[in-house]
Formats: C-alpha cells, structure tokens, sequence
C-alpha cells in the first residue's frame, strides 16, 4: 500500500482539499475551493478519469484510484494545477459542451 500512502500524502498537501482515511485503492477527497464537478470535468479533458459524485451526502467529493506510479503522477500533476492555479487550468468550454450533458459515470480514459 506504499502507492496509497504516497498518493495520500501528496493529496493532503495541497490547500483546501480534505482527504479521508482510506485502506482501500481509491481515496476519497473534498474540494473547499473549487465545485469538484469542475475539477472532475478539468481532469476529464485532460485524460485523467476520476469518480465525482452529484448528490447531496458527497457534495464536492472526489473519488481517486490508485493507478500505475505513472498515471498517479499524471494525476497529482494536474490536480495540483487545477486548484492552486484555477484561473488558468478550468475548463473553459464545458458549458453545452458534451461534458455538460455526459453522465460522471461516462467510462474512464485512464484508470486513476
């Protein structure tokens, strides 16, 4: 579980996101800063597939899979990007684009 704990550890470094305690191979994330259905959409673009669920007892949650080293990487790479430097990293044509209208349970293009 080295890959978990270093993604964990990671995760929590960046300002404004809660990570909860996990053993499993995913973890589960709260974004304070930004609507995680805008990260989810950002990652998206990006070709980074994560979980984002639109209900009301996981509001702003996100949830990570532990991936190959490299797909962790890429993940922490661009997640970092989108909330310590929104302004320059959100998507900017999600609105009526396919996205809008795509189920967050569209299947992943990566598995993180």
């Amino acid at each position: 579980m080295v890959t978990n704990e270093r993604v964990t550890k990671e995760l929590k470094s960046i300002p404004l996101l809660q990570v909860f305690p996990s053993a499993a191979n995913f973890i589960l994330t709260r974004s304070w800063k930004i609507p995680a259905r805008e990260i989810y959409l950002s990652l998206y673009e990006k070709g980074v597939a994560i979980r984002y669920f639109d209900t009301p007892e996981l509001k702003d949650c996100l949830r990570i899979t532990i991936g190959t080293p490299g797909e962790n990487t890429l993940l922490l790479e661009k997640l970092k990007q989108i909330i310590i430097l929104p302004e320059k990293i959100l998507p900017s044509a999600t609105r009526g684009s396919a996205f809008e209208k795509a189920s967050p349970w569209t299947p992943r293009k990566t598995f993180v």
